[in-house]
Parts: structure tokens; C-alpha cells; sequence
């Protein structure tokens, strides 16, 4: 049985994903929901054991335990964060491309680099990346991923992805980051210098916009790239998106 994407518990033939299956646990129905539409139902069952409370009666609670992966989208931030802290630590820029050298890279001031090519003088030096700030990342824009090295989208992807979470009302649109992580730009080499750690929170994260109007190019990043550093009982949970 697969788990419901609104109460997580494994009441599904088919791996949800606008199969129109209807979950006996909370009566959520599997219509192919948008992340607000969901957010919703999983706020309404959170408080009434129901997706909608005017479909309480039809649901049957469960003894069991939800899907341990099961991330309801209200606590993306408080489980995620956290895990983007334990898996990149202290990382730095290890002599990668910084946001001000990729700013000179797409002005043609300076040559693209790759994993191999030492920095410039004067670039590739970095503190933590947990102490670069939303003004930093804000003054060179959210969309010069195309040009940083594999060194620098391990050093700046966890700083985007926690201001992603910490704060969703700033509006940041991470379309700029799914599409280098579902296209190839740079994945393998990428790839390459993460730790299963870091690979299974970027996929965790990629895993929750599959369901959202951006969603086509996240479920293209898990099929192509990512999906096998999640638990493999997630991943079959994502297979009707995944196509």
C-alpha cells in the first residue's frame, strides 16, 4: 500500500498522483492537488482527523504510524533546516565560484570555471555557509547558479534553500535552482563532492515542490538525478509523479 500525501498513513493501491483514489484514513481525495490545496487539508486533519471536517464520518482512524518520511508542507522548515545544518556543517567555498565572481563570469569579465580550475587571487574563500545572509545572496539575485562551479552550488545551495523555507512570504522563486538540478548543468560533478547526507536533503526538498505549478521540473530533477537518495519507500511513493 502506498502513503496518502495529506496523513501520510498507507491506505493507497497506486502511488498517488491524480489517481482519484480516496484515503480511508482522512477521506482526502487524490486529485492531483496543487501545495496549497494540500497545505489545507493537512492543517484540517492535523485538527480534526479529517482533510475536509465536513468528511469526518467517512474516515476510519488508523492504530498505525504514518509514513516515516511523511512531511506535512506546514513543517517543511522546522525538520529540513535542521537537516541542512547536520549535513553541510561548516561547509565553505572551498575554492569555488563565488555569487560575485559568477556576477563577473556572466559579464564576461572573468573565465567560467569548473571543479578543476583553482580561483582567481583574491576569490575562493568563504566563512560557513550558514553565515552568508539573505542581503548577500539578494545583491547578486537568486539566479546566477549557470555560473558558478560545482564547489559553489555546494557552498550557496543550502543558504538558498534554508531562506527558501525560513521564509516562504519573501516570495523566492526557486525555479533558477530546479533547473540546474533537473537539466545536467554541472550535476555530476556536483554530485560528486556531496555526501549521501547532503544528496538525501537536497532530494527531500526536491521531493516536496514534485506537487506545486513548478512541480514538472523538480519530478524531472528526482527521475533523472535524485530519487535514489531517498528512502526507497518514498521514491515508490512519488512514481505516478515521477513520469
Amino acid at each position: 500500500m502506498k502513503a496518502c500525501f495529506c496523513c501520510g498513513h498507507r491506505t493507497l493501491a497506486q502511488a498517488p498522483g491524480s489517481t482519484w483514489q480516496i484515503c480511508e484514513v482522512c477521506a482526502f481525495e487524490d486529485s492531483g492537488p496543487e501545495r496549497a490545496e494540500l497545505a489545507v487539508a493537512q492543517r484540517h486533519f492535523a485538527a480534526c482527523g479529517a482533510a475536509d471536517p465536513e468528511l469526518l464520518e467517512l474516515c476510519t482512524p488508523s492504530s498505525g504510524e504514518p509514513a516515516s518520511w511523511h512531511l506535512p508542507i506546514d513543517q517543511e522548515a522546522a525538520v529540513l533546516v535542521p537537516m541542512l545544518h547536520a549535513a553541510f556543517g561548516d561547509q565553505d567555498l572551498d575554492g569555488g565560484v563565488s555569487l560575485e565572481e559568477a556576477e563577473y563570469i556572466d559579464d564576461y569579465a572573468m573565465p567560467a570555471r569548473t571543479l578543476r580550475d583553482p580561483p582567481a587571487r583574491g576569490f575562493g574563500k568563504s566563512g560557513p555557509w550558514h553565515q552568508l545572509s539573505q542581503q548577500q545572496i539578494e545583491k547578486y539575485s537568486w539566479c546566477n547558479f549557470s555560473f558558478q562551479d560545482a564547489r559553489g552550488l555546494r557552498y550557496h545551495i543550502p543558504a538558498y534553500l534554508r531562506f527558501f523555507l525560513e521564509e516562504p512570504k519573501f516570495g523566492v522563486d526557486p525555479g533558477s535552482l530546479l533547473f540546474h538540478l533537473e537539466s545536467g548543468f554541472q550535476v555530476k560533478e556536483l554530485r560528486s563532492i556531496l555526501t549521501q547526507a547532503q544528496k538525501h536533503v537536497i532530494a527531500r526538498w526536491l521531493a516536496t515542490q514534485a506537487i506545486d505549478h513548478w512541480g514538472s521540473s523538480a519530478r524531472k530533477a528526482l527521475k533523472r538525478h535524485w530519487a535514489v537518495d531517498l528512502d526507497p519507500e518514498h521514491a515508490d511513493s512519488l512514481a505516478s509523479v515521477l513520469i
